[in-house]
């Protein structure tokens, strides 16, 4: 199913008319960190449509996860700064794309902070927040 067509069947277009502008891209506004979760925003009206690309131009759009990690990690925060840029791999249905680092990447930065630690069955575990803030 197209997910222009589950977006109209949760908001019904003579509510919510943005969902069949095409020229507003039906309300998409833009689809966060696609390798990784593919979060979409999605406007309900056209006021907000337009807020949310002020608001994605200006950086004010915080994407903040909680990661639970294999492994114990240092009980303390860092940023990571480095270039990534987007390699295709694979062929057919199994292609995609993957960040890699390295001196032709644009820059990122992201924030990492430990949150807690647990283990289980001698299975160590980190629970952290990760903040990508470019």
């Amino acid at each position: 199913v197209p997910l222009s067509r589950l977006t109209q069947s949760l908001l019904p277009t003579r509510c919510w008319p943005i969902v069949q502008d095409v020229s507003h891209w039906r309300g998409f506004a833009h689809r966060l960190d696609v390798p990784g979760s593919g979060l979409i925003l999605v406007a309900r009206t056209h006021e907000a449509f337009h807020d949310l690309l002020l608001q994605l131009a200006a950086g004010l759009v915080v994407r903040e996860y909680s990661v639970l990690c294999h492994g114990w990690f240092p009980a303390m925060s860092r940023i990571i700064a480095t270039r990534v840029r987007w390699r295709l791999e694979g062929r057919g249905a199994r292609r995609g794309q993957r960040s890699v680092v390295g001196c032709h990447g644009r820059p990122s930065r992201t924030q990492v902070q430990v949150q807690a630690h647990c283990s289980h069955n001698d299975v160590a575990f980190t629970l952290m927040t990760v903040r990508i803030t470019t």
